[in-house]
């Protein structure tokens, strides 16, 4: 049976993917004390209503529906993928089939929220060097379109001559406008284009392969990729899904073509009988010892536990790298708007520089 009627990409919003994650946490929290799905929805609609949150409620309303009209909760989940993911969807429609959705709703509950704690770190790494970029980039459009000019005419006023240096940040200025309009106007096309050619299949795996082969954010991006697929198929064969089977689920919820490319070769090349480890290996995604984990775990069968340390590795590798992104980030932002604004009040005072040089001679 099909995970998926097919495949949709879901991109879900900030206020859609806060309220499906307190949704799961809700349907952990009442399934695990004994209460029944149905009555589960019933309760989180009445909560919903009373926080106003109406677009969700109807949409958990109608899953109450569906599920009363006989249709499988993964079934009903399937008609919103603007609010639940691929992920979820075939998470939910194994747990229901093997009998064990609660648990993989907990383990769907510590992917979201290590996903929670990566955005927030994230998120927190940037707001510090966002704003202070913004208040230096209107502090230097402040500068040398309107303190700078006033400079000049003073100058010019004085019976000053302005040295070559300032005249080139004058010019500078004058243009300020105009590069500023170019640059947005340049950005707005080129995320239009490249939205337009990630639809292509074959742009879109130049682009993740160009995206991986670069330094520092390849590697991270491999490392999400990690810490998503190893999750699925934990949460998968601990449900007590075959590996081949949870391959092919990986495969049928991913959403680019290059990491289908990669399933469809591993799971191709696993039913002809080749070592699943070695496969693992040909891809380059991970780290050597980690090849030597999924090695031994083959041998033994236990293939949970090997995914389960690699998975929490990897989530620390990601949290260091988060962490050293935002020690670096700040002071090479400072630096770089210290010198800037420098460069242009050195080119409002030099004149005077200049004219207190000459008099003292």
């Amino acid at each position: 049976m099909s995970i998926l009627p097919k495949h949709v990409k879901v991109n879900l919003p900030g206020h859609r993917r806060s309220q499906v994650h307190d949704f799961v946490r809700k349907l952990n929290m009442m399934l695990g004390s004994g209460i029944q799905l149905t009555d589960c929805l019933r309760l989180i609609i009445k909560g919903l209503r009373e926080r106003g949150q109406d677009t969700f409620r109807q949409v958990v309303l109608r899953l109450l529906h569906g599920i009363e009209g006989g249709q499988s909760f993964s079934g009903s989940m399937k008609k919103y993928p603007r609010w639940f993911s691929p992920m979820m969807i075939a998470l939910v429609e194994v747990g229901e089939e093997s009998g064990k959705l609660l648990h993989v709703l907990q383990e769907h509950q510590v992917y979201l929220d290590t996903q929670e704690k990566y955005r927030k770190k994230f998120q927190s790494a940037l707001t510090y060097p966002v704003v202070v970029i913004v208040i230096a980039v209107t502090t230097v459009i402040f500068l040398v379109s309107v303190i700078l000019p006033s400079f000049s005419s003073m100058y010019v006023d004085m019976g000053l001559e302005l040295p070559h240096y300032t005249r080139i940040i004058l010019e500078i200025s004058n243009m300020m406008i105009p590069i500023l309009m170019g640059t947005a106007v340049f950005t707005v096309l080129v995320v239009f284009l490249m939205r337009r050619l990630n639809r292509i299949d074959r742009i879109q795996n130049v682009m993740i392969k160009w995206i991986l082969g670069l330094p520092g954010i390849g590697p991270a991006v491999k490392q999400m990729m990690t810490v998503y697929y190893f999750q699925v198929l934990i949460t998968l064969l601990e449900s007590g899904i075959t590996l081949l089977r949870a391959l092919e689920i990986c495969k049928t919820i991913s959403s680019k073509a290059y990491t289908k490319t990669l399933f469809t070769y591993i799971i191709r090349h696993f039913k002809e009988g080749q070592s699943f480890a070695g496969l693992v290996e040909n891809t380059r995604l991970l780290a050597p010892e980690y090849n030597h984990l999924i090695a031994i775990s083959e041998d033994t069968g236990d293939f949970p536990a090997s995914f389960k340390q690699i998975r929490d590795a990897t989530s620390t590798e990601i949290e260091t790298r988060l962490e050293t992104i935002s020690s670096i980030i700040e002071p090479v932002v400072i630096v770089i708007l210290g010198i800037v604004i420098g460069v242009i009040l050195i080119g409002m005072y030099l004149p005077i520089f200049e004219l207190s040089a000459s008099s003292a001679i």
